[in-house]
């Protein structure tokens, strides 16, 4: 590849009126994940008067991932004027529909490419979100389950579904009938926030029938599944033994038919270790400041990661709230931190696993996050959670509100727009500040009424002294 793209350099040193070649070196370089130059070289031949299927959706592909939805809908348009029934165009209509949060005109698009081509696993997944995003539970958890119809192996492994879904292969998938008896095992797929989200439907096993739960997770979330389950087995030990029905975690809601209005979401629905509890607080110690849990960024090897993640200067506003003690829930930021020189208590390099940041959570007043696992686990936790949620949004978070049907204590503060971030930072910390000023007028009003009744009662022993003299 790179013999080809140094061929086509050198061919358009001497002639950069070869727009083939300009759109060629685009090709390769998109390849090769070099995105500025490649969008650089499509325009380039689009200036020269390319005008082909190819240079739009190449355009489209590169401007959606880099955060230009709209940028990117322009480019899928024309290549729809070119071919209007490709399916994967109508596709990519869909989803640059999506990252401008507008669910519903998304859905028609992936309907269409799915009249084309039903088997277009993609659209038929980004369908199943539209849907779920508008809070459309019926009509999204039915088709999200038809997930594992997918024929692409990357697709399914990519969503944390192969290789686990393999190994329960030869056991019957439950179907939410009656359990009568049996013994279940739950997988996880996907991410940790989604297993954390799920286990509100781990006792609800119990009351549809089953004898016994085992549930296989991450290594990281087996000591807070454990009292909610018989057995909390890691997936690098999965055994099959004794086993009568299985499901995944992620299928929960449809098997209980969930729908907005009744998402079981009664809280706190996890147990905190109180030993690990008590030690966090023997840390705080007898801090009468507002407590505040922090997570600004979430896992850097995500495709989207850089869309809901905060830069730490962006906090900047939000840190210098008076009256707040600020404590890092965010993993493996000790450096950043340093460097920055803003005021954060980091005690994260001593957590091993969701049970420790569970009890330190235990000891919060609020918990300030991004969209991370973190969010779901003090909203789990009953902790208030004030969600710094990007634009796109995520469907369990819905659209619009400010209100998750998921977690009853958490708050969405939502991107008005694209990337602006200091918006949303500046309206958190008004609330904070107001959130404070609260809280010291009801420990003075408190206070006030203490010493009123210290009042009284001097006041009465005073007269009960003139009586008895």
């Amino acid at each position: 590849m790179t013999s080809n793209i140094n061929a086509l350099r050198q061919k358009l040193e001497h002639d950069k009126s070869d727009r083939e070649s300009w759109l060629a070196l685009g090709e390769l370089l998109t390849e090769k994940n070099e995105d500025t130059e490649a969008l650089a070289c499509f325009r380039a031949a689009q200036n020269l008067g390319e005008n082909s299927l190819v240079l739009h959706r190449s355009m489209g592909d590169i401007l959606l991932d880099g955060g230009q939805p709209q940028e990117a809908l322009t480019c899928y348009q024309r290549a729809r004027e070119i071919k209007p029934q490709s399916a994967p165009t109508l596709a990519l209509i869909g989803e640059a529909l999506c990252a401008l949060r507008r669910p519903n005109e998304a859905i028609s698009y992936f309907r269409k490419a799915l009249d084309i081509d039903p088997g277009m696993s993609p659209a038929l997944w980004s369908l199943a979100s539209a849907y779920l995003m508008t809070g459309d539970y019926a009509t999204g958890l039915a088709l999200y389950e038809r997930r594992f119809e997918f024929d692409s192996r990357e697709f399914l492994a990519a969503l944390g579904i192969l290789p686990t879904r393999e190994y329960f292969a030869a056991i019957p998938a439950w179907d939410g009938s009656d359990l009568a008896g049996r013994v279940i095992a739950v997988w996880t797929e996907q991410g940790m926030g989604d297993m954390i989200m799920m286990m509100r439907y781990l006792p609800l096993l119990k009351q549809k029938g089953a004898r016994s739960v085992t549930v296989f997770c991450h290594d990281a979330l087996l000591q807070i599944i454990r009292p909610l389950v018989d057995r909390a087995i890691s997936l690098r030990e999965v055994s099959l033994a004794g086993v009568d029905i299985q499901c995944s975690a992620m299928s929960l809601p449809y098997l209980f038919a969930s729908r907005v209005d009744t998402v079981p979401n009664a809280i706190p629905y996890l147990q905190v270790d109180s030993s690990k509890t008590e030690a966090w607080r023997a840390r705080l110690g007898k801090d009468r400041s507002l407590k505040v849990g922090l997570v600004w960024a979430g896992n850097k090897t995500m495709r989207k990661d850089y869309l809901r993640s905060v830069p730490l200067a962006v906090m900047e506003p939000l840190l210098k709230t008076p009256g707040v003690h600020f404590i890092s829930l965010q993993i493996g930021a000790s450096a950043e931190i340093a460097t920055s020189g803003m005021k954060i208590t980091d005690w994260m390099q001593e957590v091993r696993d969701y049970a420790d940041t569970a009890a330190l959570i235990a000891n919060l007043d609020l918990v300030i996050s991004v969209d991370t696992a973190v969010a779901h686990l003090a909203g789990a936790l009953g902790v208030p959670v004030w969600l710094l949620n990007r634009f796109e949004s995520e469907w369990r978070w819905l659209a619009e509100g400010r209100h998750s049907p998921w977690y009853p204590r958490t708050r969405i503060f939502r991107q008005a727009s694209l990337h602006h971030w200091q918006p949303v930072v500046a309206s958190v910390a008004r609330e904070l500040q107001q959130l404070v000023e609260q809280r010291g007028s009801r420990r003075s009003e408190g206070n006030s009424g203490l010493l009123g009744k210290l009042a009284g009662i001097f006041k009465t022993e005073r007269g009960q002294k003139k009586l008895s003299s």
